[in-house]
């Protein structure tokens, strides 16, 4: 085939879009993903509080497993059009989280101050949830009943009047110290009901499927 062939063409285009399978570093970042999470969740139940090993566990294998986590997210919109925004932005979220708890072990330790060099990583993980979230909603929802919208908003309303009762003391204690201290430690309860409330209704108006 001539190399101004069309075809051609096309198939240099399509030698350049990413591939249909993840790479083998994002297969491998998967398959230490849940080798860890395993090793994590045994170590829980089994290696007690008291056990020189919790630090490592607690610390270094906990924030290898959100990064691990994030490279894992990050693949699956690497490959696959569709809803690439949105998984991208999931996957930054993740890596913030992740970066709040690399700093967290390095730099805070037990270390009673707060707010923290950790907590602006921590904070940016919402934003990236949220529109991450939104957009999946909106690539997916393309015909939702109204019947079906009110439940899902209904169902959401009541997690996150439940998750405000829980969170109340957390909340309470956040009202006090400096005007920084406050408005962190009321950020944290407020972002997290924000999330529960879309992830609900998410779950309800489109299904435990989606």
């Amino acid at each position: 085939m001539a190399p101004g062939h069309p075809r051609g063409t096309t198939a240099r285009w399509r030698s350049l879009l990413p591939p249909e399978r993840p790479p083998a570093f994002f297969r491998w970042a998967k398959l230490l993903l849940l080798t860890g999470v395993l090793v994590f969740a045994a170590s829980a139940a089994l290696v007690p509080t008291s056990s020189s090993a919790r630090p490592f566990l607690d610390g270094w294998l906990y924030d290898s497993l959100t990064v691990l986590g994030a490279l894992v997210i990050a693949g699956r919109a690497w490959c696959v059009a569709t809803e690439r925004l949105a998984w991208a932005l999931l996957a930054a979220a993740i890596a913030a989280n992740a970066v709040g708890d690399v700093v967290s072990t390095l730099f805070v330790g037990n270390n009673a101050q707060f707010p923290s060099i950790a907590d602006p990583a921590y904070l940016t993980f919402y934003p990236c949830a949220y529109i991450a979230l939104v957009l999946l909603f909106r690539a997916r929802a393309t015909r939702t009943a109204a019947g079906v919208a009110i439940d899902g908003v209904a169902c959401a309303l009541a997690m996150a009047a439940l998750a405000a009762t829980l969170a109340f003391g957390p909340i309470v204690a956040a009202t006090g110290g400096s005007v920084t201290a406050v408005a962190v430690g009321l950020a944290y309860p407020i972002a997290d009901l924000l999330l529960l409330a879309l992830a609900v209704a998410m779950l309800v108006i489109l299904g435990w499927r989606s």
